[in-house]
């Protein structure tokens, strides 16, 4: 058991060493949920969906932090390829400008998700989704 979990811990300490991150701010951060989950592209009522996001914190200082971003989501992207469950696709585009120190980060995200129900009246839904971006 010991070994199985330095394994785990080495695996995950080399993999982390090759990822950047930078952790955006939103408060009401359920109203961007491309930037949630990315397993929630397309996770609407209609057939598609657009979002824009801006926060603007710390006022108060002389260089507040501001993140902006766009999104957008399609649901049911290839219908005649796909007739169990739905595949959706997603674009998400946002800034972060953090303070004084000139840190800032443009992301470019593309997401893709696969939605199946698992009851006949489609109120339980399994989702799984991808998210990649530079």
């Amino acid at each position: 058991m010991i070994k199985k979990f330095t394994q785990v811990f080495v695996v995950a300490l080399l993999i982390s060493k090759t990822m950047f991150a930078q952790d955006i701010h939103y408060s009401q951060f359920y109203a961007s949920p491309l930037t949630l989950n990315p397993a929630m592209t397309g996770v609407i009522d209609g057939n598609y969906r657009v979002g824009l996001m801006y926060r603007n914190q710390w006022a108060s200082v002389t260089t507040p932090y501001v993140t902006p971003s766009i999104s957008f989501d399609i649901n049911h992207l290839l219908p005649t390829f796909i007739t169990k469950g739905t595949f959706s696709g997603g674009l998400e585009i946002l800034n972060d400008k953090a303070g004084d120190g000139n840190l800032s980060t443009l992301s470019v995200l593309v997401s893709a998700a696969y939605a199946r129900p698992l009851d006949a009246e489609k109120k339980l839904n399994l989702s799984v989704g991808l998210q990649t971006g530079y």
